[in-house]
């Protein structure tokens, strides 16, 4: 058909050489700086871990081993909670420092969290106003009828004892 628009699918990106030499540097940078030396940690964790085990399962290890084993669980214990210590700390301590640079930028991260807020207590005032205008509207059928039960009930009540006094 004459004039008609057809579609080609659109061709995947191909990278650039430039692009492929820096992902093969980057993919080189982590094999040796990355995963080399936390593969090497971990083998060399788990060779103690099972040296431990094979130290301690058996009950007639000596006194001087199970001190050893102590130590190097200590020592275990140690190198794995400094790092996490200290980059918990680091943290908060982060999100402060951000917090008061902004606020001297005066580019404040809980404006917008604050306007928020606002609209939120907007809202919740307006919701305050509309009940206080429809309550009584809504309880007044509610009254009235609970009154009229009420008559009602000590009208009976009144008949009962005009004319069945010696009812129980």
């Amino acid at each position: 058909m004459e004039g008609e628009i057809v579609e080609t699918p659109p061709t995947p990106y191909q990278p650039t050489e430039v692009q492929l030499a820096r992902a093969a540097a980057l993919k080189r940078f982590n094999r040796w700086a990355v995963y080399l030396p936390v593969a090497l940690l971990a083998i060399i964790v788990l060779v103690l871990f099972v040296l431990m085990l094979i130290n301690a399962l058996p009950n007639e290890g000596s006194q001087a081993t199970r001190q050893l084993l102590s130590g190097l669980a200590d020592i275990i214990l140690i190198v794995t909670l400094m790092p996490l210590w200290l980059m918990l700390t680091l943290i908060p301590v982060a999100a402060i420092v951000l917090v008061v640079q902004m606020r001297q930028k005066d580019v404040s991260p809980l404006r917008g969290l604050q306007i928020l807020l606002w609209r939120v207590d907007s809202k919740v005032g307006q919701l305050q106003v509309k009940t206080e205008e429809l309550a009584p509207k809504a309880a007044a059928p509610v009254v009235e009828a609970n009154a009229r039960l009420t008559f009602l009930s000590a009208w009976l009540e009144a008949l009962k004892r005009l004319f069945w006094s010696d009812l129980p």
